[in-house]
């Protein structure tokens, strides 16, 4: 299973309903994307401030790599992040941080 954490910079202007707006998306692609086990969201409750300004983060999970592939260049995921994500950014492609991780079976409990 491959677990796909994107985290984000959102603008500081965003209102709450609009983060929640964001999220809903976020989750709900299952619905139109094959592949998508399971989705989280999440923001950043650590009292450290080394956050840099990432303090939301949404964790896709996927069974193999090839469902990750075809959810990269799926017309909803694009949709989503040209009209949901991309828009509420403070930098760009500065603003998002990406990591893949590849789970070992129970990992993801």
């Amino acid at each position: 299973m491959i677990q796909h954490d994107v985290l984000f910079r959102f603008k500081g202007t965003l209102s709450e309903e609009q983060v929640r707006r964001i999220a809903v998306a976020l989750l709900t692609m299952d619905r139109f994307i094959p592949g998508i086990i399971k989705a989280t969201w999440h923001e950043n409750i650590s009292r450290e401030q080394h956050d840099k300004g990432f303090r939301h983060k949404v964790s896709l999970y996927f069974a193999d790599h090839a469902a990750l592939e075809d959810y990269l260049i799926h017309r909803h995921h694009l949709y989503v992040r040209e009209h949901f994500i991309q828009p509420s950014l403070t930098d760009g492609v500065c603003s998002v941080l990406i990591f893949d991780a590849l789970l070992t079976p129970g990992e993801d409990d």
